[in-house]
């Protein structure tokens, strides 16, 4: 479960970065995880949406615990991710990852890539199960709730650059926030970046940063229709594999909520709402040995 964490821990001792993956007519890079003894099956992890792609630490530890149970884990980095890019495009390319691995993959995805890799299996994809954590079912809900003042900066900010509101410049600054807020302190951009905008650009930034921008609450009203293709409700039914949807009982950026309303339209759903998680983050299991045994099945389900 530490490998849920967004900041700190150990970097996992993957064998080798592996061949490129190629999709949407690019060469995607990729990190193979290979247990010491037979696979039991191979396992495709995708990371969230972060500039850290296949770097992101919480991503790497929980590639390398998969492998130490037994599983070849396979870990493309998506570009699209990697920009925050929702979109039909960004599901088009995770379909062309799954297709070319074949049906016998399981995949595991947190957070929106969760949503995204959901709608690719609804549209086509074939795989064994798909284990989605913190994931979204009504993209449109979750997108607006994330434009409020109440909610993670990091989940409003991945947000907003999808709404083609803000210029590129203003773009590439919020990009390097995200990436500032995955990295240790010295190693931090965003303060020098952010100086190279002018006074307006500033001040939109500012407030998108603190969601204090007062177009942001209009905005809730004009998300672009093209998030309707990333929708996962709508499509659900179209979803007939195993799928084992964890969620954070604490989340505040996705409620858990959505996984609830979700596991109601799939048609083999196995849901487990954890006091042991939030966001892409853990809490200590110490005192609450019932929850550490509901997820370790959900684990089990989805491996299974």
């Amino acid at each position: 479960m530490v490998a849920m964490q967004r900041k700190g821990g150990a970097t996992p001792n993957e064998v080798a970065d592996a061949a490129p993956v190629v999709a949407a007519g690019q060469e995607m890079r990729c990190r193979r995880f290979t247990p010491r003894k037979a696979a039991r099956g191979r396992v495709l992890v995708l990371h969230g949406v972060t500039p850290r792609g296949v770097d992101d630490p919480r991503m790497g530890l929980l590639a390398d615990s998969l492998a130490a149970a037994g599983f070849e884990v396979i870990a493309p980095e998506f570009p699209n991710l990697r920009r925050a890019d929702l979109s039909p495009a960004t599901v088009g390319t995770i379909r062309e990852v799954l297709d070319g691995l074949g049906p016998d993959v399981r995949v595991l995805a947190p957070s929106f890539a969760a949503g995204l890799c959901l709608r690719a299996v609804a549209e086509g994809a074939q795989v064994r199960s798909v284990c989605a954590i913190g994931g979204y079912g009504d993209v449109r809900q979750s997108l607006g709730r994330l434009l409020s003042r109440d909610v993670d900066a990091y989940a409003r900010i991945a947000v907003v650059l999808n709404m083609g509101r803000l210029n590129e410049r203003e773009c590439d600054v919020l990009r390097t926030w995200l990436y500032d807020d995955s990295v240790r302190p010295v190693e931090r951009r965003y303060p020098a970046v952010r100086a190279t905008l002018d006074d307006a650009e500033g001040q939109r930034v500012d407030g998108v940063v603190d969601g204090s921008w007062h177009e942001l609450d209009t905005w809730f009203d004009q998300i672009p229709d093209l998030v309707d293709a990333i929708d996962v409700n709508s499509v659900a039914a179209h979803i007939r594999v195993p799928v084992v949807l964890i969620h954070g009982a604490s989340d505040r950026v996705i409620p858990p909520v959505e996984s609830v309303r979700l596991a109601e339209r799939l048609p083999r759903a196995h849901l487990c709402v954890t006091p042991l998680l939030t966001h892409g983050d853990t809490k200590s299991p110490a005192e609450q040995p019932g929850a550490v045994l509901g997820l370790a099945r959900a684990f089990a389900t989805f491996l299974g």
